[in-house]
């Protein structure tokens, strides 16, 4: 029952307890900011290492294709971008068998 203690990466004394915090972050020119955003903080010295799931959710979230079906991004690609000429085959090398 007793939770393994996770120490401040920051000053080495602390625990590090999840609590929620205020996220911002800069996406082109405009800041974004998000209230009550998972955190994990140090009870010493306040350190704030944010929670890296929802960090990935929120830039899934916010990415400029969001909300787009994905074959709407494919069909998007220029005309020569799959070209066969741009790939390459490769062959396997013969094998020399030892005698």
């Amino acid at each position: 029952m007793d939770e393994e203690r996770k120490y401040c990466p920051e000053c080495q004394v602390g625990v590090i307890r999840r609590k929620k915090g205020t996220y911002y972050t800069w996406i082109e020119n405009e800041i974004v900011i998000v209230p009550d955003f998972p955190c994990w903080v140090c009870d010493v010295c306040g350190h704030r290492d944010w929670d890296q799931g929802a960090v990935f959710n929120l830039g899934m979230i916010l990415s400029p294709a969001a909300g787009t079906p994905a074959f709407d991004r494919i069909a998007n690609i220029p005309a020569g971008a799959n070209s066969d000429k741009d790939k390459t085959i490769r062959k396997p090398k013969a094998r020399r068998s030892a005698l």
